[in-house]
């Protein structure tokens, strides 16, 4: 998927929308398959973008409320865990580690994803449970998890800004470095039990 600057700095995701009858900033109609619209959209705030390459090769676009906002409800996480999870599930070096270990499990890992976010950000108790333990053997060392984190800024600040979202990058670099030092350690001494 391919990023667009704004005007303000923020990053927006383009998503190709082939076969629009016609630009509906300018009206002109596409004559081809080749001038495919684009919309760039931030699914946060509900905002959309326009880019068109009309038949004069000209571009088109509007841009209307660029704040995005802070992450608010559990929609909100929901988001941010699934489009986060994407990237990772097709990531060349994450996907064999996720895809290996939760194979067919992927939609019970997101529901507990979305409980463990919707605890720690709303303040709502849903997810019970130790989070490090899952993580405990996996075949994991530091470059995993500085990917994983890329990965994860980069879906937050797609979609989100502000404290909540600020909080959550944070809480998830503070998890990246615990689970790789927790796994370090046990890798070290095997005969000790996890806690």
């Amino acid at each position: 998927m391919a990023l667009m600057m704004t005007a303000q700095g923020g990053v927006l995701p383009q998503v190709c929308v082939e076969g629009r009858q016609h630009c509906t900033t300018c009206r002109l109609r596409s004559s081809t398959a080749s001038n495919s619209a684009f919309i760039a959209q931030s699914p946060a705030n509900g905002v959309w973008n326009f880019l068109h390459k009309c038949n004069s090769q000209l571009s088109h676009f509007i841009i209307t409320n660029l704040k995005m906002k802070d992450i608010l409800n559990l929609d909100d996480v929901k988001l941010v865990v699934d489009c986060f999870y994407d990237k990772v599930r097709n990531d060349k070096l994450l996907k064999d580690v996720f895809n290996n270990v939760i194979q067919d499990r992927w939609p019970t890992h997101l529901e507990k994803m979305y409980r463990f976010w919707q605890t720690v950000l709303l303040d709502e108790h849903t997810y019970h449970g130790s989070p490090f333990v899952p993580h405990a053997k996996l075949p994991v060392g530091i470059e995993h998890f500085n990917q994983w984190l890329n990965l994860f800024y980069e879906t937050v600040d797609e979609n989100f800004e502000g404290e909540k979202a600020e909080r959550m990058k944070w809480q998830g670099q503070r998890m990246a470095e615990m689970f790789h030092s927790k796994i370090e350690y046990y890798k070290n001494n095997p005969s000790i039990p996890l806690l």
